[in-house]
């Protein structure tokens, strides 16, 4: 019986991080970027519990500062949400 589906890929194409595809034909997302050390500050203080007035006045910056600084490391470690970004820095801090 002959079979057009090939079964496997040969090994060293298996192991290429550029060649990988998940099984769900995504990519597998990119390392984090590391955050600024402002961004590193702001982000202890956030896993603390702080709001960004709180943030704003500790620092003597103001909230929109605050939330500026807080969106680019959103961006930079792929996420949307305060819990998620929580998430991830306590992650990192290990």
């Amino acid at each position: 019986m002959s079979s057009s589906i090939p079964v496997a890929r040969p090994i060293g194409q298996a192991f290429e991080r550029d060649s990988y595809t998940a099984p769900w034909g995504h990519p597998p997302p990119p390392p984090p970027v590391p955050l600024t050390p402002r961004q590193l500050a702001i982000a202890d203080l956030v896993c603390r519990g702080f709001t960004n007035a709180e943030i704003a006045r500790a620092f003597g910056i103001s909230p929109n500062t605050v939330r500026n600084r807080l969106a680019d490391a959103y961006q930079r470690l792929s996420v949307t949400t305060r819990a998620e970004f929580v998430g991830i820095v306590l992650g990192l801090q290990r």
